[in-house]
């Protein structure tokens, strides 16, 4: 797919420098590698599946789901995931775009 279509609807650099620093080049540029892959499928999911799997995950549940939209993305390993799920819960910036908003707990 070309890139011009992978990234169009996502702010693609505005945290890139923070990634890289808190992840590595490695996860950076591997998830740069991943959706050069992508089929329009991919990304349009990229692009609209998180917001519908984050309200849902609050009331249903679905973390398999988000686990898959996530693999798009980022390596597998069963860490990764853990370890996003926690960003999420300590990053202000996540819980507010996730849909926790201010008063989201904080674990």
């Amino acid at each position: 797919m070309a890139a011009e279509k992978i990234y169009e609807g996502f702010e693609h650099n505005r945290y890139e420098d923070e990634a890289r620093e808190r992840w590595g080049a490695d996860a950076v540029d591997g998830a740069h590698q991943r959706m050069q892959g992508w089929s329009a499928s991919d990304a349009e999911r990229g692009r609209t599946g998180y917001a519908a799997v984050h309200q849902a995950a609050v009331h249903q549940g679905l973390i398999e789901e988000h686990f898959h939209l996530t693999c798009l993305l980022l390596d597998p390993h069963p860490g990764g995931h853990r370890s996003l799920a926690q960003t999420y819960l300590s990053d202000e910036r996540f819980r507010r775009n996730i849909g926790g908003g201010d008063d989201a707990p904080v674990s």
